[in-house]
């Protein structure tokens, strides 16, 4: 499922935006990835709106930010291998290993995120703690954007090393 997510925002991008002169630069593929994921989150939360007749708005609520900011998050890291893949000779796995990252820290956040908001079952009734997994999510996120940006900035010293 995870493969499938990646791969339809690597889609998103690569056949929309990839070829115009809009994306002109490596770090302009992490912020048309990034928008890709924001908006398949928002189709996530439409989906989730509906199938549920409503949310209650403090549980949906979190559980839409969590959403957002993963899908956000591993999207990021397709759209760096892409903006690479667009203006350097990578070799021919490039592509496929950024798509393959993505959905396995894709995986293993979902996974994580069950760990963390697993039901708690009293005599008075069984609950989560939803905010656990916003925790979650925005430490993964900013860890991952950390990332990126030091990957982006490392890349934009070598290219400016080679002019």
């Amino acid at each position: 499922m995870a493969s499938r997510k990646s791969f339809l925002k690597y889609a998103a991008v690569r056949y929309s935006v990839y070829h115009t002169d809009e994306f002109d630069e490596p770090t302009d593929g992490v912020i048309y990835a990034t928008a890709a994921g924001l908006g398949y989150a928002t189709v996530l939360n439409i989906q989730f709106v509906v199938a549920n007749g409503g949310v209650d708005l403090g549980a949906g609520v979190i559980r839409m930010a969590v959403v957002a900011l993963a899908q956000a998050t591993f999207s990021g890291i397709t759209g760096y291998f892409l903006g690479r893949a667009k203006f350097e000779s990578e070799q021919i796995w490039w592509m496929p290993l950024g798509i393959t990252l993505a959905a396995v820290f894709n995986g293993l956040f979902n996974w994580l995120q069950g760990m963390v908001i697993r039901p708690t079952i009293t005599l008075s009734g069984s609950s989560n703690n939803v905010w656990l997994g916003l925790v979650l999510a925005t430490l993964v996120a900013l860890l991952t954007t950390g990332v990126l940006l030091w990957l982006i900035r490392r890349n934009i010293k070598h290219l400016q090393a080679t002019e």
